[in-house]
């Protein structure tokens, strides 16, 4: 079984924004969850103009977290709003 995470990063007004623009805290969030689970990968996907894997997901805000287990999503976390928002999708690919 493989299980990863990945998140996406969006581009605005031409520009390649920080991985997580809104809220600005989700970043620490995103890696409180994640030092909870080092077995899970976590990919750092940049997302914007011209690039086919955001669309693919349905990806439309960032960060967007999308949680996937032998391939299938299991789980999608949108601008968390905290750590429990990921930790609790986390353990849905336990």
């Amino acid at each position: 079984m493989q299980t990863e995470t990945i998140t996406t990063k969006g581009q605005g007004r031409g520009k390649t924004q920080d991985l997580t623009p809104a809220p600005e805290g989700a970043q620490a969030d995103i890696k409180a969850a994640m030092d909870n689970h080092p077995d899970v990968p976590h990919v750092k996907v940049e997302d914007g103009k011209g690039r086919r894997l955001g669309r693919t997901f349905g990806v439309k805000l960032w960060p967007t977290l999308i949680f996937l287990k032998d391939g299938k999503e299991i789980a999608r976390v949108v601008r968390p709003e905290g750590s429990s928002d990921i930790e609790d999708a986390l353990l849905k690919i336990h």
